[in-house]
């Protein structure tokens, strides 16, 4: 049974997964006439910060309830919902808390309404959009920011749709039953659709974002030609490169970028959505900004509600700050999961395990971790060891514990669906499972064989499983983390590999519970198994205090804060090594700032070294995620199997994201305080450049890095136009280079360079892990600008816990004004005794790239001379012997 299940999930079929063409829903929504949506002018209300007003639907004669407030985070908020009762219950999003901030929807700015014959006009001064202009009839809304520029209109051209309360009598076809696959789907609740337009009026304007896709490019394509960009989380092992298809995560986040501002939406439905990207709004003969130059966006959902944020800025920062006020931010990360991982389905023993670990010490490999996966398991029993196998997994963990290293244990939210099993006994006895349209515990192939699914949405049903998971860890080691797989949720049958629409969930909303479709919450899955998961390992760790570690297969908006995400199960080729950077940005600039390749690619049997040594590269210098991942049936990744040249380039790759983990680790602070992206465009960095900084194959790594990889096979050297508006710096050889240079391949080495007028933290010591490296002391390159001035900081903590949030850390901004370096506190929060009295990590050596002048003298606080060397433009100070928590203070005579 199992080699059939496998032979299902081992390649890419897109005739399993359904086009808009098999969903009637989008079908008959996707390309409409006018809807004649009017304002009803004696409804409106004003409250002073939330507008109220009815939205007549003139085609169904259905009024709905318009809401619109600017939000204190800076997005505007506009939300469409029926007024009418309808025959089921539609799950609203917004009231789910582990999505949304609570309290970043009640914080709001307040208003003046101005009201003409035609429309009523919102002017607010706290916002970044200036004022909100609501047209009567037809009714659309135009976004302006403050100095007056329209950014955004949405249903210009009235093709909004609101499914509800159709009528079966006159419109007999929407509830017609939708066979796909041989698969019926029946739709009780009758058409549930919504959908609304999204203008960006920027000239020139690019999108991105909606991750999970494939691109290898970070603009997303337009669509008014081929099918729509698709979100509806699913099990799509050996994907495509440059597919619309769904895949198995989804957050509806989509952002514009161009030299005149940043625009974003975010689209708060959770059900199958798909969405068309048009050019210069003529996706529509009726569209009244027909002939602007832009871009079009169509959202299309099978159920929900229209709750839509807008955002816009002059920095794209700003908007990734709003975005995750409303969703979360990014958790910090421990230490170690910024360090290198080893995994291989493949892995079935301890000795395995502990002789992989072995070799890699013996080669020199620093890593902070070894993976489990399926072979682990019992009978293919979740929370279970194979007892041949694994006889005792906790000498297991305390061996690796002693080298200051993880084991990443595997778990999948599917429950082998037999009597003798405990844990399905449990949870069917007390309904914790998703249930059959018809009421029964549903039953379908999985990897266990006959398999049941846990019913997250049911709140009871999350504290069983934090139960489980937190009284299955309290007796080993708290070095045992989770890698929770197949949570899309995968299940091994033709209809598109995931749970039918159809099934049942339980939810609870104001302390009633209410039975609601799977196709209504589809998308939330895999995130609210992630959210129970990060609570057990919390529960586990109560007395300790350690953070979660959880890698997801599956995710959605605000599953950041509980998880690092996957890529999914890619290939072994060069494209997909090309599409993975892309798909690097897309996900950080949608919240998800910590995820990866499978470094290798996760299918095909043959890849060749060249390959999996440039891939040891990329994933190094551009991978918050940073692990080697591999299918039991495909060559071994390991980077032992790369002959000598290649095996150098890639240990050095490793070795260099090892020597920059405090760079890497403040950055996640960063991240963890702003929901910036980790790895970002390097438009990003310079947001009046786009053109000129618009690459597939260039990121920045925090503000400081660029970095720009060979992804192409047949690439010799490569031409790089580095910013103009910045000096540059050669990273290995801290040499200052021109802003156009040429580069050799030097067997695929990934070039790295500095930005003028950046302090970067390192350390030079490499150990066997991060934790080991965790006493040795720090370096601070200083690469100044074209004024010799440069600045950088560095946070420190403990790594492992939640006292972070008690203050417990150092984090220390370093300057440098051309004659003085020194630090100061970052901010006033990091000043906890309990974490700085005994913290005794010194900085050792500061080297200084840039300087116009030789110094004469270098002296410390005190007036002391400080010995340095000058070789090659480098000053070199190699002696330095202070304290991080001190305030540090070096004078420079010239």
């Amino acid at each position: 049974m199992f080699f059939v299940l496998f032979s299902l999930a081992l390649s890419f079929e897109q005739s399993k997964y359904r086009t808009c063409s098999d969903s009637k829903f989008c079908q008959r929504n996707r390309n409409v006439n006018k809807q004649n949506w009017t304002i009803n002018e004696n409804s409106i209300k004003n409250s002073g910060n939330k507008f109220e007003a009815l939205i007549n639907d003139g085609r169904f004669r259905n009024d709905l309830k318009l809401t619109i407030s600017f939000l204190s985070c800076g997005s505007a908020r506009i939300r469409v919902e029926p007024t009418k009762k309808e025959n089921f219950h539609r799950f609203d999003l917004s009231k789910e808390k582990t999505v949304i901030n609570q309290n970043e929807l009640n914080s709001l700015n307040e208003y003046t309404m101005k009201k003409t014959s035609k429309s009523v006009i919102l002017t607010s001064n706290q916002n970044n959009f200036h004022s909100i202009e609501i047209n009567f009839s037809p009714f659309f809304i135009t976004l302006t920011d403050k100095s007056g520029t329209k950014r955004m209109t949405i249903n210009a051209d009235d093709t909004a749709i609101f499914e509800t309360n159709r009528n079966i009598d006159s419109d007999p076809e929407l509830f017609e039953h939708v066979t796909f696959d041989y698969q019926d789907d029946v739709i009780p609740n009758g058409p549930t659709a919504v959908s609304m337009n999204v203008d960006f009026h920027s000239n020139g304007v690019k999108l991105t974002g909606l991750p999970s896709h494939s691109f290898m490019s970070n603009e997303l394509p337009l669509t008014q030609n081929s099918e729509p960009l698709r979100l509806f989380n699913t099990d799509t092992t050996k994907y495509d490169v440059n597919s619309t298809t769904s895949m198995h995560g989804s957050v509806p986040f989509i952002f514009g970028y161009s030299n005149s501002g940043f625009d974003a939406a975010y689209w708060n439905n959770p059900s199958d959505t798909l969405i068309d990207i048009y050019d210069n709004f003529n996706n529509n003969q009726n569209s009244q900004q027909k002939g602007s130059i832009g871009k079009s966006v169509r959202f299309i959902s099978e159920g929900g509600l229209i709750d839509l944020f807008v955002f816009t800025s002059s920095q794209p920062a700003e908007i990734s700050n709003s975005f995750t006020k409303i969703t979360g931010r990014p958790q910090l990360v421990p230490e170690f999961a910024l360090g290198f991982h080893q995994s291989r389905w493949g892995y079935y023993s301890d000795d395995v395990i502990e002789d992989v670990s072995h070799t890699l010490d013996e080669h020199l490999i620093p890593h902070d971790s070894i993976w489990l996966n399926v072979d682990s398991l019992d009978n293919r029993k979740i929370l279970t060891f194979e007892n041949d196998a694994f006889p005792s997994p906790s000498k297991l963990f305390g061996k690796f514990a002693q080298s200051k290293r993880y084991i990443i244990e595997y778990l999948m939210p599917q429950i082998k669906g037999n009597n003798d099993f405990p844990l399905f006994d449990e949870a069917e006895k007390n309904q914790f499972l998703v249930k059959h349209h018809l009421g029964a515990t549903y039953f379908a192939n999985g990897y266990p064989g006959k398999t049941a699914w846990i019913d997250f949405f049911n709140e009871k049903a999350q504290r069983w499983w934090e139960s489980c998971i937190s009284s299955q860890f309290l007796n080993i080691d708290h070095n045992v983390f989770i890698n929770l797989d197949m949570n899309q949720p995968s299940v091994y049958e033709d209809y598109e590999m995931t749970f039918p629409r159809t099934l049942k969930v339980q939810t609870t909303l104001n302390n009633h519970q209410y039975e609601i479709e799977i196709r209504e919450v589809h998308n939330l899955y895999g995130h609210l198994s992630a959210y129970s998961t990060f609570n057990g390992l919390l529960k586990r760790d109560s007395k300790n205090l350690k953070r979660p570690f959880i890698l997801s297969k599956s995710f959605f908006a605000g599953t950041q804060k509980y998880a690092v995400v996957s890529q999914g199960d890619n290939q072994a080729s060069w494209r997909h090594l090309a599409a993975s950077l892309s798909m690097v940005l897309s996900y950080g600039i949608a919240g998800q700032v910590y995820n990866g390749a499978d470094v290798g690619g996760y299918f095909d049997h043959k890849l060749d070294g060249q390959l999996l040594s440039r891939w040891y590269q990329v994933g190094a210098w551009t991978y918050p995620f940073f692990r080697s991942h591999t299918h039991r049936l495909s060559q071994s990744r390991e980077i032992l199997t790369l002959n000598d040249e290649q095996f150098d380039v890639a240990r050095e790759a490793i070795v260099d994201r090892y020597k920059l983990l405090p760079y890497w680790y403040t950055l996640s602070r960063h991240s963890n305080l702003t929901g910036e992206p980790i790895i970002r465009p390097v438009w990003w960095e310079f947001p009046t450049s786009i053109e000129s900084t618009e690459t597939s194959d260039t990121v920045m790594l925090g503000s400081s890095l660029l970095i720009s990889p060979f992804l192409d096979v047949n690439q010799t050297e490569k031409t790089l136009n580095l910013p103009p508006q910045s000096k540059w710096y050669n990273y290995q050889t801290l040499q200052e280079v021109q802003k156009l240079v040429q580069i050799d391949l030097n067997g695929g080495r990934t070039p790295v360079f500095i930005r003028g007028g950046s302090i970067i933290p390192t350390k030079n010591k490499i150990r066997r892990s991060s934790e080991l490296m965790k006493k040795d002391s720090f370096s601070l390159t200083v690469a100044v600008d074209e004024n010799g001035k440069a600045s950088g900081d560095l946070y420190v903590d403990d790594g492992k816990t939640i006292n972070f949030m008690k203050s417990e850390y150092i984090h220390k901004l370093f300057e440098f004004d051309g004659t003085k370096l020194s630090s100061s506190n970052f901010d006033q929060d990091g000043k906890n005794d309990n974490f700085s009295s005994d913290f005794e990590t010194k900085i050792q050596q500061i080297r200084i790239v840039g300087l116009n002048k030789k110094p004469t003298k270098i002296l410390d606080r005190k007036g002391n001379n400080i010995n340095f060397t000058i070789q090659n433009g480098i000053v070199e100070i190699y002696e330095v012997d202070a304290n991080l928590k001190n305030d540090l203070e070096i004078t420079f005579l010239f």
